[in-house]
């Protein structure tokens, strides 16, 4: 099945300049307190990135993060084919 994979990628404000830090991907790549959790969602569906954005806000919350106080994006980072066993 081919799927959509996305990164949420969040930081406290306190943590992460754009200035000195580029883009929150960058910085996720080179920077211990920018966070990102990677998931995928079927291609099929043609879900838009505002259902991308509710569920990795979703995976913030779960992971005991709060949108006070931070910065966060969601971005789609490519597609992928994983095998689904029936």
């Amino acid at each position: 099945m081919k799927m959509r994979t996305w990164k949420a990628i969040i930081a406290r404000i306190e943590d992460y300049n754009p200035d000195d830090d580029g883009t929150l991907l960058e910085a996720s790549e080179t920077k211990q307190e920018v966070v990102a959790y990677g998931f995928h969602m079927p291609e099929h569906y043609q879900l838009s990135p505002e259902f991308a954005t509710i569920v990795g806000r979703g995976l913030f919350f779960e992971n005991g993060w709060m949108m006070d106080g931070t910065v966060s994006t969601v971005v789609e980072t490519g597609t992928t084919v994983v095998e689904v066993e029936e």
